[in-house]
């Protein structure tokens, strides 16, 4: 028996994602409730690789809040405290944080696009990987593989990361299938670029 766990970095559990089980000719299997999946009884000595993937509600989580705090990380002035909330910076997946991250991030959040052209919604790892440094997580370990299958796996665990949600803001319970998604309707206040000095006072027009 092969089975684990998908879940948060604060342990929230993730329901409704696919889990797959490369090397064999099984459907995915989907979380339940409580985070779990399991594939029935494999033949012994066989070679697996256990991967989940969830590609959709990309907004669910991602605010401008999240662009403040990724760019205070990128000017040194608040840096991400855990090596899940970098990962979750990387919105363009090229395993580093720069200003294009945050043009990404930017056009997702003003409806310019829909989906991360270059990264998938969440992107998960495997909870027993000891990042080498914390502080540059990439590469991680995205996959679970087991070699020559000999007795049930059985804690095959994942840490849920949603790409660009790096206050932990996300709704679970969209996922628990509990509450109706969220409306998409947004507002947005934009203002033209303008040269100032710290401390200057400024007026902005809303209209």
């Amino acid at each position: 028996l092969i089975s684990g766990l998908v879940s948060t970095e604060l342990e929230q559990t993730l329901a409704e994602t696919e889990v797959n089980l490369e090397g064999s000719e099984l459907a995915p299997s989907m979380t339940n409730i409580s985070g779990e999946y399991a594939f029935p009884d494999m033949p012994m000595n066989g070679q697996y690789q256990v991967k989940p993937k969830s590609d959709d509600d990309y907004l669910n989580g991602v605010t401008t809040l999240d662009l403040v705090k990724i760019q205070r990380h990128l000017l040194g002035i608040e840096n991400l405290d855990s090596p899940y909330k970098l990962i979750a910076a990387d919105v363009n997946a090229d395993d580093d944080l720069r200003a294009n991250d945050l043009s990404e991030l930017r056009k997702l959040i003003l409806g310019v696009i829909t989906e991360l052209p270059t990264n998938d919604s969440w992107r998960f790892v495997d909870a027993s990987y000891t990042f080498t440094d914390p502080n540059r997580p990439w590469p991680f370990k995205e996959s679970i593989v087991l070699n020559e299958l000999a007795d049930n796996a059985m804690n095959n665990h994942f840490i849920a990361v949603k790409i660009g949600d790096v206050n932990h803001s996300v709704n679970i319970e969209n996922f628990q299938g509990s509450i109706g998604q969220r409306s998409d309707n947004h507002g947005f206040i934009s203002i033209e670029d303008a040269d100032f000095v710290r401390s200057e006072k400024l007026t902005i027009p809303v209209r």
